[in-house]
């Protein structure tokens, strides 16, 4: 797709649910929160990176209606330690 000026994107960087309190619906619960906030702020879209090998979020993200729309990858610097 292309990018639209116009359009605010806002984007979900981390959404993690401790192992003890998992499977009782609290990241569908986060989720559903985060993206009515958003459309209460006027953003129009919402990006998600996950992992391609993480069943559950991906489950979350499909729930909600998110689509896969593109591949990517992840760039990481250390700014401490060895370089």
């Amino acid at each position: 797709g292309t990018a639209c000026p116009a359009q605010r994107t806002a984007g979900v960087v981390e959404l993690e649910v401790a192992p003890a309190f998992r499977r009782q619906g609290l990241a569908g619960y986060l989720m559903g929160e985060t993206l009515r906030m958003l459309a209460g702020q006027g953003f129009q879209n919402v990006e998600v990176h996950t992992q391609a090998d993480n069943p559950a979020g991906l489950g979350l993200l499909q729930k909600f209606g998110f689509r896969q729309c593109g591949q990517g990858t992840v760039y990481r610097k250390p700014l401490c330690g060895s370089q």
